[in-house]
């Protein structure tokens, strides 16, 4: 069965998300509807390499880098829950503008993500409903 998932750093929001016990959205502007966003990309969603501040400045990592320092995790439903939504009605659900929709689709872009592989759901997902993964070296390992 296909899976889509939800990437997250393993040292900085993995334990926040399993102490929490769910998978909560959020929002980045005030009037947008928090989502919790995942990814059709079975490697890792480029998008899920934030950058960092070092020295004052923002530099953006590698995703070797970001593993490196960091850890790589993912959460995965399948992906066909029917909890999904694809990413323009994600958007369109949430209260994004287009113009920033579309500002967010050309930065995805070049970072080398796509759009089309991105989805959402509009309420948080229970971690009982979710398979917990790290990346050990170069292999998705389930989490005990």
């Amino acid at each position: 069965m296909r899976r889509i998932y939800h990437y997250t750093s393993q040292a900085q929001h993995l334990p926040q998300i399993l102490d929490s016990g769910a998978l909560i959205g959020r929002a980045d502007f005030e009037n947008e509807k928090p989502l919790v966003w995942f990814s059709l990309n079975p490697n890792w969603e480029p998008t899920a390499t934030k950058p960092v501040r070092e020295h004052g400045v923002l530099t953006q990592l590698t995703p070797s880098e970001y593993r490196r320092r960091f850890g790589m995790a993912r959460l995965s439903l399948p992906a066909d829950d029917p909890r999904l939504m694809d990413w323009r009605a994600a958007c369109k659900y949430a209260g994004i503008p287009t113009r920033d929709r579309k500002a967010m689709e050309a930065v995805g872009k070049k970072a080398g993500g796509n759009p089309k592989h991105w989805f959402a759901a509009p309420w948080p997902i229970p971690v009982s409903e979710l398979k917990v993964e790290i990346l050990d070296e170069q292999e998705w390992r389930c989490q005990a």
